[in-house]
């Protein structure tokens, strides 16, 4: 789970915890794709209420073996944007996706 206000575009509401629900690995690729619930808070999560975003976010790289890939997927996503990294300078969240970075620097708790 990681922790980390991210306001959603399509409706102004700051998203604080983030839950990765689901995670793919397409091998040939050599990529990882991560499908993220976030959530308004801890509470929200803990009363079971809705989720206010689903976003899907593709990752270069896989996890190594016996690596388990939901943990892959958290650490790779609060990683910060690397200083030579001249893709990707979308905001946050903006129309049709979601930034490969908007997770970086966020805090990884249980």
């Amino acid at each position: 789970m990681l922790k980390k206000i991210v306001t959603i575009a399509s409706n102004g509401v700051p998203a604080e915890i983030h839950v990765i629900d689901g995670v793919q690995l397409n091998k040939s690729a050599a990529q990882t794709t991560v499908s993220v619930q976030s959530y308004f808070d801890k509470k929200a999560l803990d009363d079971k209420l809705q989720y206010i975003a689903v976003s899907t976010i593709t990752i270069k790289g896989l996890p190594g073996k016996g690596v388990d890939a939901f943990e892959f997927a958290e650490l790779e996503l609060v990683k910060e944007k690397p200083v030579d990294e001249s893709t990707d300078n979308a905001p946050a969240y903006y129309q049709g996706g979601l930034s490969r970075y908007a997770f970086a620097g966020a805090e990884i708790v249980a």
